[in-house]
């Protein structure tokens, strides 16, 4: 009230960004005191109409669009008919019309940004931005600033004119937040906070900024075990976990492995046609990496081959498959042989070290080779204890 507020500036303190009803007019109101020898003599008013912040949020969010926060995928582009598909992508539909918290949970490489875009771009949001973070790309201190924002001289190397974080670009749309597994404790009690306030306060600031956002997170982990072993607040789980999807790995919908495919190759306008063995081969074999690893497949094909029939022998070199070492990891025996490897973690793992040493320890391109993401080859480097200190001990040769 106004007896607060003068009490406020006569003790020298600034006043910012609050509100005052005036005649019936919503006023934003800060105030800056002119202090003279430890003496306030006069103060620096600033009022501004609550409609006009409200119609300059609308051209920031506007233009938070036109720089590329938006969703670019709807559900027409997630390919194949499985039922289970079918039936996940209709539940995603009735997801969209509402504004409650989504959990996306699935192994790397399924798709669940996909999800998250439809899910975004079947929403009454469709027209706000979509901005999607990885939680697992940023250290512990900046993930948190991106995350929230910051004021002016909150820590050392901030911008002299603080920062909009990622929440208030968001504003009015979605905020995507990827491997939310990823999420450092300290972040996530900040986390629990806005989806509990609906608002948000920058590092550093006292002012709460409300917010209008719809959350939507994606993990590969789970994260009950997560919350057992003291990694994961439980508070916050069930806080995300309001409408969970569980998006299904590419070898439990075999049947749209061929369909998509032959999509991939149809973006690249290729009339290449796999024989029926290789075909087999593809539908059978387990894609770890899911639909980025078949992504990724099918562009080495396009790179690597240039005749119109791909044939079974090709597509197992690409996928680096020995017929005497491989897996039985389809529905049935192939030409009644049984075929056998070693366990799938040491022959990932194996994987992994070829990949990084093809590729002389460019994790990027290894990843892509992979299939798989930069970050998850981090993680899986870290489970499998490949030390890049075999980098600099290794001569290069191959396993």
């Amino acid at each position: 009230d106004a007896a607060s507020l003068r009490n406020r500036l006569e003790q020298g303190k600034r006043v910012e960004n609050q509100i005052f009803s005036i005649s019936d007019k919503r006023l934003v109101v800060s105030a800056v005191p002119s202090v003279i020898h430890q003496k306030t003599v006069g103060v620096v008013f600033t009022l501004q109409q609550v409609d006009a912040i409200h119609n300059i949020e609308k051209k920031l969010r506007t233009l938070s669009v036109e720089k590329g926060h938006l969703a670019k995928k709807g559900f027409d582009d997630i390919i194949g008919h499985n039922q289970g598909l079918v039936a996940l992508k209709k539940k995603a539909v009735r997801y969209a019309e509402t504004d409650s918290t989504v959990l996306i949970t699935g192994e790397s490489g399924v798709g669940k940004e996909l999800f998250a875009q439809g899910i975004h771009n079947h929403s009454p949001r469709r027209n706000a931005p979509f901005v999607a973070v990885n939680c697992a790309s940023f250290p512990e201190n900046l993930l948190e600033s991106e995350l929230f924002g910051y004021v002016r001289g909150a820590f050392t190397g901030a911008r002299t004119e603080g920062k909009a974080g990622l929440f208030e670009l968001a504003n009015g749309g979605t905020i995507f937040l990827d491997e939310i597994g990823e999420t450092p404790l300290s972040v996530q009690i900040r986390l629990l906070r806005v989806l509990q306030e609906r608002s948000v306060i920058r590092i550093g600031g006292d002012s709460i900024i409300p917010l209008d956002v719809r959350v939507i997170v994606a993990t590969n982990r789970n994260l009950m075990e997560e919350i057992q072993q003291n990694k994961f607040r439980q508070d916050l789980y069930y806080r995300l976990c309001v409408l969970p999807l569980h998006v299904m790995p590419l070898r439990e919908r075999r049947d749209d492995i061929l369909e998509i495919a032959y999509y991939f190759l149809g973006q690249h306008r290729k009339t290449i046609r796999f024989s029926p063995a290789a075909e087999q081969l593809l539908i059978r074999y387990d894609w770890p990496g899911n639909v980025r690893e078949l992504s990724n497949f099918i562009e080495r094909v396009l790179v690597l081959h240039d005749t119109d029939i791909i044939s079974e022998k090709e597509v197992r070199e690409i996928l680096q498959i020995n017929i005497e070492q491989e897996d039985d990891f389809g529905t049935g025996e192939r030409s009644a042989k049984n075929f056998s490897r070693p366990g799938k973690m040491e022959q990932e793992k194996y994987r992994i070290r070829k990949a990084l040493r093809e590729n002389h320890w460019n994790r990027r391109q290894a990843a892509k080779q992979l299939g798989i993401s930069t970050t998850t080859l981090w993680r899986k480097m870290k489970r499998y204890d490949i030390s890049s200190l075999e980098e600099k001990e290794e001569s290069g040769s191959y396993l």
